[in-house]
């Protein structure tokens, strides 16, 4: 297995859950709203960014208007009582006037790479332990001090606390797979910032965060982190998906999209993944036929 942040925090939250999802390759009927609002505010942002670096033009409340469209007709989407189809087009569209902005704002310039190709939305791979990692990166930045920067976009609807930012494994992970590829990154200097630029998803007053930055790991906690990996892959390969329903008050059953396959053995509102699908069918044309076939 490749294991990637969110892979090491599903079995975090839960063994069964991990399995479910990453193993039998389960997905729900329906995707979450914010999850598909997350990822249309990525894209468009990136290309913003892009489009900036390049001095170009980018109309950022027509592309997410055109993104959420395109996202929202291919996808089954289960919304909240906060926020329906219409109020995340609205809040969208607000966030990116603001989002130009904060950036000019935050006086960060894009690292680029021996192409001369901004880092954004960039994939990495690295071996850590012996245990394959990879990670799609949403920015690599400099500040006006030239320091080079590793920053997660997020949409929450409250801002990260610095505890957080400082503890946070996605952020380990990314420094991690910086450094393991910096030759080819092709940047002059170690990583010292890491942090987060939010957009906050607010339906009165939304808001982008100036970015949250903490330092850069230490050894110390890079180390800690590997051994945490390597265990976890321990775990896995032994089948070690134990069920973790926590107490009541913050128990990930209570929010879990495999709940009814977990007490009932249902499969209502669950399906195949594509990819699962399309691995499979790969998979069998590839085996021979059996002489009585």
């Amino acid at each position: 297995m490749i294991y990637s942040s969110s892979r090491f925090q599903t079995w975090e939250r839960c063994g069964a859950m991990l399995e479910a999802r990453y193993i039998k390759g389960l997905e729900p009927e329906v995707t979450s709203a914010n999850l598909v609002f997350g990822k249309a505010v990525h894209q468009v942002w990136a290309e913003w960014l892009l489009a900036w670096h390049e001095g170009n033009a980018y109309d950022m409340a027509s592309a997410f208007e055109e993104e959420w469209g395109r996202r929202t007709e291919a996808t089954a989407i289960e919304y909240n009582t906060l926020f329906d189809e219409q109020a995340l087009l609205t809040l969208g569209k607000r966030l990116g006037k603001l989002f130009p902005e904060a950036w000019e704002k935050s006086g960060l310039v894009l690292a680029v790479d021996h192409d001369n190709q901004p880092l954004v939305e960039r994939h990495l791979m690295a071996k850590v332990g012996g245990v394959l990692v990879q990670g799609y990166l949403d920015l690599v930045a400099l500040d006006s001090d030239g320091n080079i920067c590793v920053a997660d976009v997020k949409t929450p609807s409250s801002a990260s606390s610095e505890e957080f930012a400082l503890e946070a494994d996605q952020l380990t992970l990314y420094q991690i797979l910086v450094e393991a590829n910096q030759d080819g990154l092709d940047l002059d200097g170690p990583v010292r910032k890491l942090g987060f630029i939010e957009g906050l998803k607010r339906k009165r007053e939304p808001k982008v965060l100036p970015p949250l930055w903490v330092p850069a790991r230490e050894e110390p906690q890079k180390q800690r982190f590997a051994r945490k990996i390597q265990w976890i892959d321990r775990q896995i390969q032994d089948r070690q998906f134990h069920r973790r329903s926590l107490a009541a008050f913050d128990s990930p059953c209570n929010m879990c999209d495999y709940r009814e396959l977990c007490t009932t053995g249902s499969m209502d509102g669950l399906t195949v993944s594509q990819k699962r699908k399309q691995r499979e069918a790969t998979l069998a044309a590839s085996l021979p036929l059996a002489a009585n076939a």
